[in-house]
């Protein structure tokens, strides 16, 4: 028993006098600042990529916000134009007044149904959203 423990002592010193060989004489404090500066090279690293890729995302979204914006009110503008002409092609048959009111309605009525849907999209994009915090 006691030459076991004398081994495992042995074998304790050994392993830590080849730990402290493999070191520098100035030992685990220049290893401490040596990986502190790997690690803040490393962080600065991240930082300008996240950086480079929010630039570049940031060009992207600019862009595509102005195409969209430029496609909103073209789409308006050709929703106008098609109620308009709905509107005149039905005032042919059911007169001015009937036209007036069911044109619109009927346009009415399909934006409540888009409405009424993107509601239900948002509630369950806002409950994932809710289940994804930590």
């Amino acid at each position: 028993m006691a030459n076991e423990q004398q081994l495992t002592n042995g074998t304790a010193d050994a392993a830590a006098a080849a730990v402290a060989a493999e070191t520098d004489s100035a030992g685990p404090v220049d290893a401490v600042k040596a990986t502190i500066a790997d690690v803040r090279e490393a962080a600065a690293r991240e930082i300008a990529l996240v950086r480079a890729v929010a630039e570049v995302v940031g060009a992207e979204t600019k862009r595509a916000s102005l195409w969209g914006g430029v496609a909103i009110v073209f789409a308006i503008v050709g929703l106008l134009t098609l109620a308009v002409a709905l509107t005149l092609m039905l005032a042919a048959v059911a007169g001015w007044l009937p036209a007036a009111l069911i044109v619109p309605a009927v346009l009415l009525a399909i934006a409540g149904i888009g409405g009424w849907k993107a509601r239900g999209a948002a509630i369950r994009l806002s409950a994932a959203m809710k289940a994804m915090k930590p």
